[in-house]
C-alpha cells in the first residue's frame, strides 16, 4: 500500500469497478484478465474461473455467484499454476448469491 490506497486495485474512480465480466455456461472455462475487477456468474451448470497470472500486487477481483449456484452448479476458482488461494489449490462457491473478493499477493491470491 502506498498513500492509503491499493496500487492496481479494482478502481481508483470513486469506488466504481472498471471492468465487469459476465460468465454463463457458454463461456466456461473463463480466463480472468488483469484488468477485470468483478466477475458475475449466472449459470445453471458448473463454471470454472482461472485467475490471471500477471495481476499486479494489490489487485482486487470479486467473484459473485448467481441464484442458481449450488453443489450441482458450483463455481470453481483456480489460481495460476504453482500459486494458491489462501494456501489452497482452488476455491469453490456452492451457495446461491455467494461472493468472494481476492487480493493479488505476488502471484498468489488472498481471500479478503
Amino acid at each position: 500500500m502506498q498513500g492509503g490506497s491499493l496500487q492496481g486495485g479494482a478502481s481508483n474512480h470513486g469506488g466504481r469497478i472498471d471492468k465487469v465480466e459476465k460468465v454463463n455456461e457458454e463461456n466456461t472455462p473463463f480466463e480472468v484478465s488483469p484488468e477485470t475487477g468483478a466477475v458475475i456468474i449466472n449459470s445453471t451448470t458448473p463454471v470454472t474461473i482461472h485467475l490471471p497470472h500477471n495481476a499486479p500486487q494489490g489487485k482486487l477481483i470479486s467473484v459473485k455467484a448467481g441464484p442458481s449456484c449450488s453443489q450441482a452448479a458450483a463455481i470453481t476458482i483456480f489460481p495460476p499454476v504453482g500459486k494458491t488461494i489462501d494456501g489452497e489449490p482452488l476455491f469453490i462457491l456452492t451457495f446461491s448469491n455467494s461472493a468472494i473478493t481476492l487480493l493479488s499477493d505476488e502471484g498468489s491470491w488472498l481471500i479478503l
